[in-house]
């Protein structure tokens, strides 16, 4: 229901013409994590790469370029308080605990694409 607020316009302009099963994507998907961190956060680009070189996907037909989620749509999701502290790096160390994420600048961007 909100698909034009979250893709790009070139992205809109792609739905028009897309043929096959959309595939979004987006390079902000991956960001820097603390050295020897356990997620395999390379594995975004890795699995895109991999469909488009196999001919599984097309990327000029199918990948289309998500915009980053807005503070009024992840509201409708978490409280106004936790987007704020979320979006402005001022979580806990117990809130990014339970992620199993320190917040970085790069992982509140990857979130917003992600989203």
């Amino acid at each position: 229901t909100h698909t034009n607020e979250l893709l790009t316009e070139s992205s809109q302009a792609m739905l028009q013409r897309l043929t096959g099963l959309p595939i979004v994507h987006h390079h902000g998907y991956v960001c820097e994590l603390p050295p020897n961190h356990r997620f395999p956060m390379p594995k975004f680009h890795k699995v895109l790469e991999f469909l488009i070189k196999d001919n599984v996907i097309s990327r000029e037909k199918q990948v289309i370029h998500p915009k980053q989620v807005s503070r009024e749509l992840a509201c409708r999701a978490h409280t106004e308080e936790y987007v704020d502290k979320f979006f402005s790096g001022k979580t806990t160390v117990e809130e990014q605990r339970v992620t199993g994420f320190t917040w970085t600048p790069g992982l509140a961007s990857r979130v917003r694409y992600e989203t």
